[in-house]
Protein backbone atom coordinates (compact mmCIF):
# COMPACT_ATOMS: atom_id res chain seq x y z
CA UNK A 1 0.00 0.00 0.00
CA UNK A 2 2.80 2.48 1.06
CA UNK A 3 4.93 1.72 -2.56
CA UNK A 4 0.63 2.29 -4.72
CA UNK A 5 0.62 5.82 -2.45
CA UNK A 6 4.32 6.96 -2.75
CA UNK A 7 4.86 5.89 -6.07
CA UNK A 8 2.03 8.19 -7.37
CA UNK A 9 4.11 11.23 -6.71
CA UNK A 10 7.89 10.29 -4.73
CA UNK A 11 9.29 13.84 -6.27
CA UNK A 12 6.26 15.58 -5.30
CA UNK A 13 5.74 16.79 -8.85
CA UNK A 14 2.17 15.57 -9.06
CA UNK A 15 3.17 12.29 -11.90
CA UNK A 16 1.02 9.32 -11.54
CA UNK A 17 2.25 6.06 -13.47
CA UNK A 18 0.23 4.16 -15.80
CA UNK A 19 0.08 0.97 -17.55
CA UNK A 20 0.81 2.67 -20.64
CA UNK A 21 4.35 3.94 -19.66
CA UNK A 22 3.69 7.61 -20.36
CA UNK A 23 3.39 9.84 -16.94
CA UNK A 24 0.62 12.75 -17.13
CA UNK A 25 0.52 15.88 -14.89
CA UNK A 26 -2.48 16.73 -12.88
CA UNK A 27 -3.80 18.91 -16.21
CA UNK A 28 -4.21 15.78 -17.91
CA UNK A 29 -4.33 13.02 -15.69
CA UNK A 30 -8.01 12.89 -13.73
CA UNK A 31 -6.58 14.85 -10.33
CA UNK A 32 -7.16 18.15 -11.79
CA UNK A 33 -10.73 18.56 -10.94
CA UNK A 34 -13.71 16.58 -9.96
CA UNK A 35 -16.71 15.80 -12.37
CA UNK A 36 -18.80 19.05 -13.16
CA UNK A 37 -15.67 20.89 -12.91
CA UNK A 38 -15.19 21.77 -9.31
CA UNK A 39 -11.87 21.15 -7.37
CA UNK A 40 -11.07 18.35 -5.47
CA UNK A 41 -8.62 16.87 -2.89
CA UNK A 42 -5.01 16.00 -4.64
CA UNK A 43 -5.08 12.74 -4.55
CA UNK A 44 -7.80 9.81 -5.14
CA UNK A 45 -7.98 6.60 -4.89
CA UNK A 46 -10.40 3.85 -5.60
CA UNK A 47 -10.25 -0.19 -4.00
CA UNK A 48 -12.57 -2.54 -6.06
CA UNK A 49 -13.40 -5.39 -3.93
CA UNK A 50 -16.01 -8.35 -4.60
CA UNK A 51 -16.97 -8.13 -0.56
CA UNK A 52 -17.43 -5.44 2.08
CA UNK A 53 -14.21 -5.99 4.56
CA UNK A 54 -15.58 -6.82 7.76
CA UNK A 55 -12.49 -7.49 10.49
CA UNK A 56 -14.57 -9.57 12.48
CA UNK A 57 -15.39 -12.43 10.29
CA UNK A 58 -12.17 -13.10 8.05
CA UNK A 59 -8.58 -12.33 7.66
CA UNK A 60 -9.26 -11.01 4.39
CA UNK A 61 -11.25 -8.30 5.95
CA UNK A 62 -8.43 -7.08 8.73
CA UNK A 63 -6.31 -6.69 5.52
CA UNK A 64 -8.53 -4.55 4.01
CA UNK A 65 -9.50 -2.54 6.90
CA UNK A 66 -5.29 -1.77 6.94
CA UNK A 67 -5.16 -0.78 3.31
CA UNK A 68 -7.90 1.67 4.03
CA UNK A 69 -6.35 2.95 6.97
CA UNK A 70 -3.16 3.21 5.31
CA UNK A 71 -4.13 5.18 2.51
CA UNK A 72 -5.98 7.57 4.73
CA UNK A 73 -2.85 8.05 6.95
CA UNK A 74 -0.83 8.38 3.60
CA UNK A 75 -0.34 12.36 4.22
CA UNK A 76 -1.12 13.15 0.66
CA UNK A 77 -5.03 14.16 1.52
CA UNK A 78 -6.23 10.75 -0.81
CA UNK A 79 -9.86 10.74 -1.09
CA UNK A 80 -10.63 7.32 -0.49
CA UNK A 81 -13.50 5.31 -2.51
CA UNK A 82 -14.60 1.64 -1.66
CA UNK A 83 -16.77 0.38 -4.41
CA UNK A 84 -17.31 -3.42 -3.70
CA UNK A 85 -20.34 -6.08 -5.42
CA UNK A 86 -21.37 -7.19 -1.80
CA UNK A 87 -24.50 -6.22 -0.42
CA UNK A 88 -24.80 -2.94 1.69
CA UNK A 89 -25.04 -3.91 5.46
CA UNK A 90 -23.10 -3.37 8.61
CA UNK A 91 -19.53 -3.79 6.94
CA UNK A 92 -20.29 -1.14 4.19
CA UNK A 93 -21.87 1.55 6.78
CA UNK A 94 -18.79 0.67 9.30
CA UNK A 95 -16.03 1.13 6.56
CA UNK A 96 -17.78 4.82 6.05
CA UNK A 97 -18.13 5.81 9.65
CA UNK A 98 -15.16 4.26 11.02
CA UNK A 99 -12.76 4.54 8.27
CA UNK A 100 -14.32 8.00 6.66
CA UNK A 101 -14.21 6.04 3.26
CA UNK A 102 -16.84 6.87 0.32
CA UNK A 103 -18.82 3.59 -0.90
CA UNK A 104 -19.96 2.87 -3.84
CA UNK A 105 -21.65 -0.07 -4.87
CA UNK A 106 -20.20 -2.51 -8.14
CA UNK A 107 -22.87 -3.78 -10.69
CA UNK A 108 -20.88 -6.52 -12.64
CA UNK A 109 -21.66 -6.68 -16.30
CA UNK A 110 -23.21 -3.68 -15.83
CA UNK A 111 -20.92 -0.76 -18.04
CA UNK A 112 -23.28 2.06 -17.10
CA UNK A 113 -22.93 1.63 -13.66
CA UNK A 114 -19.35 0.34 -13.40
CA UNK A 115 -18.40 3.48 -15.62
CA UNK A 116 -20.79 6.11 -13.22
CA UNK A 117 -18.60 4.29 -10.57
CA UNK A 118 -14.88 4.94 -11.94
CA UNK A 119 -16.25 8.83 -12.99
CA UNK A 120 -17.26 9.49 -9.81
CA UNK A 121 -14.51 8.69 -7.79
CA UNK A 122 -12.11 10.33 -10.71
CA UNK A 123 -8.88 7.88 -9.23
CA UNK A 124 -5.66 8.24 -9.58
CA UNK A 125 -4.65 4.88 -7.92
CA UNK A 126 -7.27 1.69 -8.86
CA UNK A 127 -6.15 -0.75 -6.32
CA UNK A 128 -7.95 -4.92 -7.16
CA UNK A 129 -8.72 -6.59 -4.48
CA UNK A 130 -7.58 -9.92 -5.77
CA UNK A 131 -6.81 -11.21 -9.10
CA UNK A 132 -10.39 -12.04 -9.77
CA UNK A 133 -11.61 -8.79 -9.25
CA UNK A 134 -8.55 -7.42 -11.74
CA UNK A 135 -10.06 -9.54 -14.61
CA UNK A 136 -13.54 -8.42 -14.22
CA UNK A 137 -12.75 -4.57 -14.28
CA UNK A 138 -9.66 -3.84 -15.50
CA UNK A 139 -10.75 -3.08 -18.79
CA UNK A 140 -13.39 -0.77 -17.76
CA UNK A 141 -10.68 1.40 -15.96
CA UNK A 142 -8.46 1.14 -19.04
CA UNK A 143 -11.00 2.51 -21.13
CA UNK A 144 -12.77 5.03 -18.36
CA UNK A 145 -9.71 6.27 -16.13
CA UNK A 146 -6.55 5.45 -18.22
CA UNK A 147 -4.79 7.81 -16.14
CA UNK A 148 -5.03 5.57 -13.02
CA UNK A 149 -2.27 4.38 -11.41
CA UNK A 150 -3.65 0.79 -11.13
CA UNK A 151 -2.17 -1.85 -8.26
CA UNK A 152 -2.80 -5.61 -8.00
CA UNK A 153 -3.31 -6.81 -4.64
CA UNK A 154 -2.97 -10.73 -4.87
CA UNK A 155 -4.00 -11.47 -0.95
CA UNK A 156 -3.04 -14.81 -2.52
CA UNK A 157 -0.97 -16.66 -4.65
CA UNK A 158 -3.98 -18.86 -5.22
CA UNK A 159 -2.18 -21.28 -8.40
CA UNK A 160 -0.06 -22.02 -5.73
CA UNK A 161 -2.22 -22.47 -2.58
CA UNK A 162 -4.45 -24.50 -4.88
CA UNK A 163 -1.49 -26.54 -6.17
CA UNK A 164 -0.68 -27.49 -2.62
CA UNK A 165 -3.99 -28.27 -1.31
CA UNK A 166 -4.93 -30.74 -4.11
CA UNK A 167 -0.85 -32.31 -3.04
CA UNK A 168 -2.11 -32.17 0.74
CA UNK A 169 -5.69 -34.37 -0.68
CA UNK A 170 -3.03 -37.10 -2.27
CA UNK A 171 -1.19 -37.32 0.72
CA UNK A 172 2.24 -36.04 -1.14
CA UNK A 173 5.07 -35.58 1.95
CA UNK A 174 4.83 -32.32 3.46
CA UNK A 175 8.64 -31.23 1.94
CA UNK A 176 7.35 -32.05 -1.65
CA UNK A 177 4.43 -30.13 -1.18
CA UNK A 178 6.39 -27.05 0.15
CA UNK A 179 8.94 -27.87 -2.57
CA UNK A 180 6.21 -26.99 -5.15
CA UNK A 181 5.89 -24.57 -8.28
CA UNK A 182 3.60 -24.37 -10.72
CA UNK A 183 4.14 -24.28 -14.17
CA UNK A 184 3.18 -22.34 -17.48
CA UNK A 185 0.90 -25.02 -18.95
CA UNK A 186 -1.41 -24.29 -15.83
CA UNK A 187 -4.21 -22.43 -17.14
CA UNK A 188 -4.73 -20.07 -13.61
CA UNK A 189 -0.83 -19.41 -12.99
CA UNK A 190 -1.26 -18.04 -16.52
CA UNK A 191 -4.12 -15.73 -15.77
CA UNK A 192 -2.47 -14.96 -12.51
CA UNK A 193 0.38 -13.81 -13.99
CA UNK A 194 -1.30 -11.93 -16.98
CA UNK A 195 -3.03 -9.69 -14.23
CA UNK A 196 0.38 -9.07 -12.54
CA UNK A 197 1.60 -7.58 -16.01
CA UNK A 198 -1.18 -5.46 -16.56
CA UNK A 199 -0.84 -3.38 -14.01
CA UNK A 200 1.78 -0.95 -12.21
CA UNK A 201 2.36 -2.48 -9.69
CA UNK A 202 1.32 -5.80 -7.46
CA UNK A 203 1.61 -6.58 -3.00
CA UNK A 204 3.02 -9.65 -2.75
CA UNK A 205 2.17 -10.77 1.06
CA UNK A 206 5.20 -11.76 2.11
CA UNK A 207 9.29 -11.56 0.82
CA UNK A 208 9.40 -15.17 -0.16
CA UNK A 209 6.06 -14.72 -2.20
CA UNK A 210 7.85 -11.59 -3.91
CA UNK A 211 10.95 -13.50 -4.43
CA UNK A 212 9.21 -16.45 -5.82
CA UNK A 213 7.11 -13.91 -8.31
CA UNK A 214 10.19 -12.23 -9.30
CA UNK A 215 12.89 -15.08 -9.24
CA UNK A 216 10.35 -18.35 -10.55
CA UNK A 217 8.28 -15.89 -12.70
CA UNK A 218 10.11 -13.58 -14.40
CA UNK A 219 7.71 -10.31 -13.19
CA UNK A 220 9.76 -7.56 -13.06
CA UNK A 221 10.73 -6.96 -9.38
CA UNK A 222 10.22 -3.21 -9.78
CA UNK A 223 6.60 -3.84 -10.13
CA UNK A 224 6.80 -6.29 -7.05
CA UNK A 225 6.02 -4.59 -3.69
CA UNK A 226 5.86 -6.60 0.01
CA UNK A 227 2.79 -5.60 1.99
CA UNK A 228 2.19 -7.79 4.73
CA UNK A 229 -0.46 -8.61 6.91
CA UNK A 230 -0.37 -7.28 9.96
CA UNK A 231 -2.36 -5.74 13.19
CA UNK A 232 -2.49 -2.63 14.01
CA UNK A 233 -0.89 -1.49 17.67
CA UNK A 234 -2.24 -1.88 20.49
CA UNK A 235 -1.74 1.55 21.42
CA UNK A 236 -1.06 1.73 24.78
CA UNK A 237 -2.72 -1.44 25.85
CA UNK A 238 0.24 -3.61 26.28
CA UNK A 239 0.78 -3.17 29.38
CA UNK A 240 -2.25 -4.71 30.57
CA UNK A 241 -1.34 -8.11 28.23
CA UNK A 242 0.37 -10.33 30.73
CA UNK A 243 3.97 -11.14 30.64
CA UNK A 244 4.99 -14.42 29.15
CA UNK A 245 6.61 -15.44 32.22
CA UNK A 246 3.01 -15.81 33.45
CA UNK A 247 1.24 -17.70 30.14
CA UNK A 248 0.58 -20.91 29.52
CA UNK A 249 -0.12 -23.30 26.58
CA UNK A 250 -0.87 -22.32 22.77
CA UNK A 251 -3.78 -20.75 20.82
CA UNK A 252 -4.74 -21.61 17.34
CA UNK A 253 -7.28 -19.00 15.54
CA UNK A 254 -8.54 -19.27 12.59
CA UNK A 255 -11.53 -18.80 9.44
CA UNK A 256 -13.01 -22.46 8.96
CA UNK A 257 -13.96 -21.30 5.43
CA UNK A 258 -10.13 -20.95 4.49
CA UNK A 259 -9.24 -24.52 3.69
CA UNK A 260 -5.03 -23.84 4.17
CA UNK A 261 -6.10 -23.36 7.85
CA UNK A 262 -8.52 -26.07 8.74
CA UNK A 263 -5.22 -28.20 7.09
CA UNK A 264 -2.65 -26.36 9.47
CA UNK A 265 -5.21 -27.23 12.35
CA UNK A 266 -5.43 -30.92 11.42
CA UNK A 267 -1.98 -30.83 10.83
CA UNK A 268 -1.19 -29.03 14.21
CA UNK A 269 -3.78 -31.14 16.38
CA UNK A 270 -2.44 -34.62 15.05
CA UNK A 271 0.91 -34.01 14.97
CA UNK A 272 2.78 -30.95 15.61
CA UNK A 273 1.38 -30.46 19.49
CA UNK A 274 1.81 -33.84 20.64
CA UNK A 275 5.51 -32.97 19.90
CA UNK A 276 5.64 -29.76 21.17
CA UNK A 277 3.48 -29.93 23.98
CA UNK A 278 6.61 -31.63 25.98
CA UNK A 279 8.30 -28.29 26.28
CA UNK A 280 5.21 -26.52 27.59
CA UNK A 281 4.74 -28.28 30.51
CA UNK A 282 1.36 -27.60 32.32
CA UNK A 283 -0.12 -25.92 29.34
CA UNK A 284 -2.82 -26.93 26.82
CA UNK A 285 -4.15 -26.24 23.13
CA UNK A 286 -7.17 -24.25 22.79
CA UNK A 287 -8.39 -23.95 18.73
CA UNK A 288 -10.67 -21.02 18.11
CA UNK A 289 -12.17 -20.46 14.63
CA UNK A 290 -15.57 -18.21 12.86
CA UNK A 291 -17.82 -20.65 10.86
CA UNK A 292 -16.80 -23.91 13.09
CA UNK A 293 -19.41 -26.40 10.90
CA UNK A 294 -17.22 -25.73 8.26
CA UNK A 295 -13.73 -26.71 10.78
CA UNK A 296 -14.72 -30.55 11.72
CA UNK A 297 -13.85 -32.30 14.23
Amino acid sequence: VAAAVLAVDKAGDGVVTNGGGSAPTPSSSSSSAAPGGGQRSPFSALILSSQWPDPNVSGSGLVMQGRLRALGDSGLGLRVTLASEGEPGTAMDRAERELGVRCARLMANDEVAVRQVLESAAPDIVIFDGFNVEERYSHFVRQFVPGAMRVLDLQDFNTLRFGRETMVEQGVDVRQVGAFRPDSGIEDLCRELTAMHRNDCTLATSEAERRLLVDNYNVPAAKVVVAPWGYPPLEGKSAKIPGFAVRTGAMFIADWRHRPNRDAAKWLVEEGWPRGHKQLPGGGLTVFGANPSLGGT
